[in-house]
């Protein structure tokens, strides 16, 4: 793992924490990402760099850009977008907001369960068990509100997922 690695990972889980507890993802974390990767990859590697810098946030903001304008998601998660992708590329910002409306859908389809009375709590807390879960206190508060659901919860283990097995289609 490689500094600007280390640095997206920090991305993530100072996000995710913020967006869980706050639901909001702070404009410091976003513009100083941004900054300190422009400046990073612009010494490690010059005008390669700058270009490896501007290719992510690009491909970061343009579909999270179009999701904010259909309400799907917040600013802040438009904005950590570009500035994961700032850090960590194009083809790795790419496939991580694939597998995050991925996971997305399956946190909506969990979330659905749970609310759909005796037989989708039955079957969640079956799938809680299958995975080695034994509570669903840690989530439930996140259960409880139907329409959203921090959209960190699904960005992070897909940024997991794509650093663990890289396939960057970009």
């Amino acid at each position: 793992m490689n500094g600007a690695d280390m640095i997206g990972a920090l991305l993530v889980v100072f996000a995710c924490v913020t967006d869980v507890r706050k639901r909001i993802i702070p404009n410091y974390l976003t513009v100083t990402a941004v900054v300190s990767a422009l400046l990073f990859h612009s010494i490690m590697t010059g005008m390669d760099g700058l270009l490896f810098v501007f290719k992510g946030i690009l491909i970061g903001f343009f579909p999270l850009f179009l999701l904010y304008v259909i309400r799907t998601v917040g600013a802040g998660d438009v904005k950590f977008f570009a500035a994961l992708g700032a850090w960590m590329g194009g083809g790795f910002i790419w496939d991580t907001f694939m597998l995050s409306i991925l996971y997305g859908g399956i946190i909506a389809l969990v979330i659905l369960l749970y609310q759909y009375r005796t037989l989708g709590k039955r079957l969640l807390r079956s799938c809680f068990q299958l995975i080695g879960l034994k509570s669903i206190e840690p989530i439930k508060d996140v259960i409880r509100q139907p329409a959203t659901f921090p959209f960190m919860i699904a960005v992070a283990p897909a940024a997991v997922t794509v650093y663990s097995f890289p396939f960057y289609t970009v």
